[in-house]
């Protein structure tokens, strides 16, 4: 789920209580395995980001993650235990993540390999590949240890789960 504005905000509420039609549900893998990715698009959203998971907190783990460094250290500030994760599309967004204080790396999967996934484990971080949507790259992150997969493809995890 991405957040980029205020106004998203009571939408995104309101849309949690909906329930999925059986027809949709089917494909979906099973809630408690589930994990969740809370994507922040803009900075500015943080406290209300705190205050919606105050009341609405999530089932199963969950991790906050943005493209941006600022609302990463704001989050982190107002709450030091917040699971945080820094969002890396090119190898200088990933370079970054040195500098921030997250527990998440979440590289595109075009930029995981067995080095980036020690290196990071190394340092204590959990890595989450992002948008795998084919079954064999899955299977591939999977095996080299990678700790998530963020996917389309909902099927497909659930398959690889069973």
């Amino acid at each position: 789920m991405a957040l980029n504005s205020t106004s998203a905000l009571p939408q995104m509420v309101s849309q949690s209580s909906v329930t999925i039609p059986r027809s949709r549900a089917s494909r979906l893998p099973a809630p408690e395995r589930s994990k969740f990715d809370i994507e922040l698009k803009v900075s500015g959203l943080e406290e209300i980001v705190l205050e919606v998971l105050g009341e609405h907190p999530p089932q199963k783990g969950f991790v906050v993650s943005s493209f941006l460094p600022e609302p990463l250290v704001a989050l982190r500030s107002l709450d030091a235990e917040l699971p945080v994760g820094l969002i890396c599309e090119t190898t200088p967004q990933y370079r970054e993540w040195h500098n921030l204080p997250v527990q998440f790396v979440i590289p595109h999967h075009t930029l995981i390999d067995i080095n980036i996934i020690q290196e990071l484990h190394e340092a204590g971080r959990r890595v989450l590949a992002w948008t795998v949507n084919l079954e064999e790259r899955m299977l591939q992150l999977r095996d080299r240890g990678v700790d998530g997969i963020i996917s389309d493809r909902t099927d497909l995890l659930g398959k690889l789960r069973e």
